[in-house]
């Protein structure tokens, strides 16, 4: 396969910059912090927390399942993760103070309030 004729788009053109161009870039290249990362953020707090943790994924699990099925009834939904392992071992582990079915109602309602999920009279729908 021949090589293509000319550099890539996007690729800096060395030659073109002057000396100082290159001192700049290096410069910054050397002493650039950047922002501290959103995504790393977000892990700090969640592994700081394992109940928040645990509560994300059971999230997690409520949302990959809503977008099998569309949309189901709470109580379709609820029976769904009661024979789930992970969702048993969550309510027992962490949030034992509360029946199961609080426990889904609740990660639920997490979900409709961040636009991930829409709960009517008796359904939830993936959105």
């Amino acid at each position: 396969m021949p090589e293509p004729e000319g550099k890539p788009p996007g690729l800096l053109d060395i030659e073109s910059l002057d000396r100082s161009d290159i001192e700049t870039i290096l410069d910054r290249a050397l002493f650039f912090q950047p922002p501290p990362n959103e995504s790393y953020r977000r892990l700090d707090a969640l592994s700081s927390s394992p109940e928040r943790n645990a509560r994300h994924v059971l999230k997690v699990l409520l949302k990959f399942w809503l977008l099998q099925v569309g949309q189901a009834p709470m109580r379709r939904l609820i029976k769904h993760f009661e024979r789930a392992r992970y969702a048993r071992i969550v309510h027992q582990r962490y949030f034992a103070h509360l029946s199961f079915d609080q426990v889904i109602e609740r990660a639920v309602q997490e979900l409709c309030a961040v636009g991930a999920a829409a709960l009517d009279a008796s359904s939830v729908r993936s959105l």
